[in-house]
């Protein structure tokens, strides 16, 4: 059983039948108060028509007509969501974290990137079959309908997701095994100087 914390979301997500849900989060930087009121109605208007239950990490200060399938917090127990077997999608800004959490419970993304790197993580995700990008410039009701319809529908994303899981998951031992061996390494070798980067040692 997946361990959401907040017994509200818990059982809210666990209510979302058959259709599952989506998680949407644009990290930290991106609020809802400092959009554009056009921008947040093209999305409340998507989350709308959806059949899926969405989870967003919101605060949903000055945020009016809330669609009755969308959930809003200011903060989210974001791994115990991804793990959740009701997700269906997470729409994100791309940032690296993310990307490597979603790859990590094998959830396809839509993207929305903000600034360059995040661009190239979600492409990266497109090109490997499991992902589709959003310009945030370029944004419409229609484009952003499409992107999710489409990760929505198409098993192939679906199941692209879930190999990238497995590859990820994939190592010869666990976590648990690997901490020691690499704190008893250094201990070994009196600090293993030859792993260090050569910034530690610069003036600055």
């Amino acid at each position: 059983m997946v361990e959401v914390k907040e017994v509200d979301i818990e059982k809210w997500l666990n209510g979302s039948g058959d259709s599952g849900f989506i998680l949407f989060s644009l990290g930290t930087a991106i609020k809802p108060q400092n959009m554009k009121k056009e921008t947040l109605d093209i999305f409340l208007k998507v989350f709308r028509k959806l059949e899926q239950r969405i989870i967003c990490s919101w605060d949903s200060k000055g945020i009016e007509n809330i669609p009755s399938n969308v959930m809003l917090r200011p903060y989210l127990p974001q791994q115990d969501i991804l793990a959740h077997p009701k997700i269906r999608l997470y729409i994100t800004h791309g940032g690296m974290l993310s990307i490597q959490e979603a790859t990590y419970y094998g959830v396809p993304i839509v993207g929305i990137p903000f600034i360059a790197d995040q661009k190239g993580n979600i492409e990266d995700t497109v090109f490997q079959g499991w992902g589709r990008i959003v310009s945030w410039k370029d944004l419409t009701e229609q484009k952003f309908s499409s992107a999710i319809q489409e990760v929505l529908t198409n098993e192939t994303i679906s199941m692209k997701a879930k190999e990238r899981s497995i590859l990820m998951r994939d190592w010869p031992t666990t976590p648990a095994e690997e901490v020691p061996y690499w704190v008893d390494y250094v201990l070994r070798h009196k600090g293993a100087k030859h792993l260090q980067s050569p910034f530690v040692t610069m003036s600055w």
